[in-house]
């Protein structure tokens, strides 16, 4: 039988598992996009030397962060060097006016970069550029849920194993009032031989007893030995520090690196 013919979805797929040894899927593509840089000093966009077709993916999640991520990537026809950016802050991203750019402030360094997408009224290329502004808000979002939710899990999963309840062979964790509950029985007998030992002191006061602990006193004594609970897990924090990139924008005399390339 002759080899069955591959799709165009299914050549992307394998050129960019190069690139992306963890790409799980891939969400959104522009045929065609240009990278360019802000110039702080000159307060105007420059082009970089990175052009060629734009993919926004999705990245399965590793052993140490057990988070779906998100990221673009930029296949660079005029170079080696591709582009790539992790959607992880809503915070982030920007649009210009008109929505000529997507607008994408670096995390690492003052910096901020405009996405160009080609997008020819009339053409299959029409509504990329609208498409691509859509998906990268949408997948820092769910990023950020995503952490959000890993987070509490952890954080539950933390006091479950810390003093949040004691274990049972089915898999089923019994709360405090539950242990109460169980020990009660016992708390009742202990009791009731308090109570006869009051009587007999009251009719024999001539009689010494032995000092008792009560068991309310045993049960401090007892979570008093059991190392506390985990502090809660951090709070997410915004990775822009402070500076959005209209307000970087604002001021054309930022110190800040981008690349320089002629027009």
């Amino acid at each position: 039988m002759p080899p069955q013919s591959r799709t165009i979805p299914d050549v992307n797929h394998t050129v960019l598992s190069r690139y992306l040894p963890r790409l799980q899927k891939i969400l959104s593509l522009a045929s065609y996009a240009v990278l360019y840089t802000y110039n702080h000093e000159s307060g105007i966009w420059q082009k970089s030397n990175t052009e060629g077709s734009l993919f926004i993916c999705s990245l399965s999640p590793t052993q140490q962060q057990q988070q779906e991520e998100y990221t673009i990537i930029l296949l660079n026809r005029r170079g080696l060097q591709n582009f790539t950016y992790a959607l992880t802050d809503p915070g982030n991203i920007e649009y210009a006016e008109g929505g000529d750019y997507v607008m994408l402030q670096g995390e690492e360094e003052k910096i901020v970069y405009g996405i160009w997408v080609y997008a020819e009224p009339g053409t299959s290329s029409e509504g990329d550029k609208t498409k691509v502004a859509e998906w990268v808000k949408v997948c820092a979002g769910w990023y950020v849920e995503g952490m959000a939710r890993t987070r509490k899990e952890q954080g539950r999963e933390q006091q479950q194993a810390v003093g949040g309840g004691v274990g049972l062979a089915g898999g089923r964790s019994i709360s405090l009032t539950e242990l109460f509950q169980s020990s009660s029985p016992v708390t009742t007998t202990t009791l009731q031989s308090q109570q006869q030992q009051q009587q007999q002191q009251r009719h024999h006061p001539q009689h010494s007893t032995q000092t008792y602990i009560p068991a309310q006193h045993q049960q401090e004594g007892y979570f008093h030995h059991q190392p506390p609970p985990p502090p809660p897990p951090p709070q997410s924090q915004e990775a822009t520090g402070g500076d959005s990139p209209m307000r970087l924008f604002a001021s054309s005399r930022h110190t800040g690196r981008a690349t320089t390339s002629g027009h």
